[in-house]
């Protein structure tokens, strides 16, 4: 029996110790306060799958830009991880490696087909790979050979005559065709001497060119020989007669002498039917020629007895050889750079034309051509760069306009929230801060674990 009742006593013991702390605290004339902490927590796991998705070409590579040395290639391709990795292969050969979505292919031959292979790949190593071929424009030549250096007579005397010439093509082979008075010289090279001439006598010698596609160039000039000296001259006669020399593409200088004149001798020289100079020098310089143009001088000289004598001289100037580079009126420029991209842009201007550009990063040629802007992708981010542009006209003269710029550091976005609520009898207070950074791998296992801390505190007055 008292066993059976010392358990209900122990059975009954927690309720009466909570009737006697009620009736201690009714009878307690101050306040308490008591807290009641309650803590929960939670484990949340989160599993991503290994990726086995290989890269999507969302377009396909496209050949464009072909001239007969180069060909630009473009393509667009996606990842569920970030941009894949393109290698790019001709014929064989790796030419490129990296996350751009265009390359331009260079020193290539003309009318030539060749096959690229683009592989596209990502960190998994699951690749993607397309292939194109392209044939290269074949060389049309359509210039005629050129005259660097015009036909010049270099000496004359009563019965022989020197003249030079230097021609060029960039493209074809050619053949010359030398004649004096219309009669073909069969053997010859620059200089040559004209022999067995007759004195005091007028010739006229042509030089022809012409290259493998038919394209053709002449030169002519006309002059005469001297008296012969063996032959007693009284009267006013040409010592050395009008000749032309240090021809260029815009001007020349002629130059005469005469021999046995009475008192002052006057010269006039003519261009073809205009006067461009009287009196009594020995020598006038031509200027503001046109190019690659002909021209006829007929000089007459006339003494105190009025005695003259007169003598003519043909030419043919130079074509023009431009030493002047382009000027660049629009300077490298970077724009839209982000971290992984940038646009480069420029623009200049030359006398001739600008014939192309070529746009570097350090030695690594990106781009060959007419544009003047290019978007650079696949960089890497947080990385100062240097791109250069040369600009090129059509004689190989060139500019140079360099740009420097940083890309961007890719972002951590941090966000941070409190609240706070009150009441008379109850408060409670709650912080939260949470950064996330985004990290790409293959397999990922990620743990979240939440922890949440109540705490409620009481306060009787009585």
């Amino acid at each position: 029996m008292l066993l059976r009742s010392g358990k209900r006593f122990l059975k009954n013991f927690p309720y009466l110790l909570m009737i006697f702390f009620l009736v201690g605290c009714a009878n307690n004339d101050s306040s308490e306060e008591t807290e009641v902490s309650i803590v929960t927590s939670s484990t949340e796991v989160t599993e991503i799958v290994e990726d086995t998705v290989s890269p999507n070409f969302v377009k396909n590579p496209t050949v464009d830009e072909i001239t007969e040395y180069s060909a630009n290639i473009s393509w667009i391709v996606e990842d569920d991880y970030g941009p894949p990795n393109i290698s790019i292969t001709l014929n064989d050969e790796l030419l490129y490696t990296g996350k751009d979505s265009q390359f331009q292919i260079t020193d290539l031959a003309a009318g030539t087909e060749y096959l690229v292979i683009i592989v596209a790949s990502d960190s998994n190593q699951n690749i993607t790979t397309k292939s194109i071929t392209f044939t290269t424009l074949e060389i049309l030549d359509n210039e005629p050979p050129r005259f660097i250096k015009s036909l010049t007579l270099d000496n004359v005397d009563y019965e022989s005559a020197t003249v030079s010439w230097e021609v060029e093509d960039l493209l074809s082979e050619f053949t010359l065709t030398l004649t004096i008075n219309d009669d073909k010289i069969d053997n010859f090279n620059s200089p040559y001497v004209f022999s067995g001439l007759q004195p005091s006598t007028r010739y006229s010698i042509a030089i022809d060119a012409i290259d493998s596609e038919g394209n053709s160039a002449s030169n002519s000039l006309t002059f005469q020989t001297l008296q012969d000296p063996n032959v007693v001259q009284t009267g006013l006669n040409f010592k050395k007669p009008l000749t032309i020399s240090s021809i260029s593409s815009s001007g020349a200088i002629a130059t005469w002498e005469v021999q046995n004149q009475t008192g002052e001798t006057q010269y006039t020289l003519s261009l073809g039917d205009l006067v461009i100079y009287e009196g009594n020098n020995t020598s006038f310089q031509l200027v503001n020629l046109e190019s690659n143009s002909y021209y006829e001088l007929n000089l007459v000289a006339i003494d105190e007895t009025q005695t003259s004598v007169s003598s003519f001289s043909s030419f043919t100037t130079s074509v023009y050889l431009d030493n002047l580079a382009p000027v660049f009126n629009k300077q490298a420029t970077a724009s839209d750079i982000t971290t992984t991209s940038v646009v480069i842009s420029w623009e200049a201007t030359d006398n001739i034309g600008i014939d192309y550009y070529i746009l570097k990063e350090g030695n690594s040629q990106i781009y060959q051509g007419s544009n003047t802007s290019r978007t650079v992708e696949g960089l890497v981010s947080t990385k100062d760069f240097t791109f250069t542009v040369e600009a090129f006209d059509k004689e190989g003269n060139s500019s140079i306009s360099n740009v420097s710029f940083t890309t961007l550091t890719p972002t951590t976005t941090t966000t941070s929230s409190t609240s706070s609520t009150s009441t008379s009898s109850t408060s409670s207070t709650s912080t939260s801060s949470t950064t996330t950074t985004t990290t790409t791998t293959t397999t990922t296992t990620t743990t979240t674990t939440t922890t949440t801390t109540t705490t409620t505190t009481t306060t009787t007055t009585t």
